[in-house]
């Protein structure tokens, strides 16, 4: 069932580059209600159901969101280059689950190329259910979590 999930999610080599994202984020969202409110309505015939108890998950339950943000400051002053997020919840599977969020820099990528071995100060927010956005919905790199940490670290751009 596992299989078949990833074969889903996998790019398809005969779809255009420009495609596959497109139709990943369509296979995400049909499949993110895992782990949320809506996880209580799944029909257990579906195979992302059948596939995450296989896996140990406990898909009825509402578990939690953990946001990151990373930022860079390139000389004047911190700004939002790559977030996102992962759905955490209980699991009865040993050893316990490790949890990781790649956030790819798609957002000014001027702050971290070129890639030169040049060193920047960047900041990473890890707020545990609410999205580190300002008043008005926007990213914001001074956002201080209610829960959560913010780590600031040195960066090195090279690749």
């Amino acid at each position: 069932m596992l299989a078949n999930i990833a074969k889903q999610l996998a790019p398809n080599p005969k779809i255009s580059n420009a495609e596959n994202p497109k139709l990943q984020a369509q296979l995400f969202e049909q499949w993110s209600f895992c782990g949320t409110e809506d996880a209580k309505n799944i029909s257990p015939s579906t195979p992302f159901f059948s596939a995450a108890n296989q896996c140990g998950a406990k898909a009825t339950y509402t578990g939690s969101r953990e946001y990151v943000l990373h930022c860079v400051d390139a000389g004047s002053g911190f700004v939002p280059v790559g977030q996102d997020s992962v759905h955490l919840a209980d699991s009865t599977q040993k050893p316990s689950w490790q949890f990781a969020v790649v956030a790819q820099a798609v957002d000014n990528l001027q702050t971290v190329q070129p890639t030169t071995g040049l060193t920047r100060s960047a900041r990473s927010i890890l707020p545990w259910n609410l999205k580190p956005v300002n008043a008005d919905g926007q990213l914001d790199c001074n956002y201080k979590p209610i829960w959560g940490n913010v780590l600031e670290y040195k960066i090195r751009l090279n690749q």
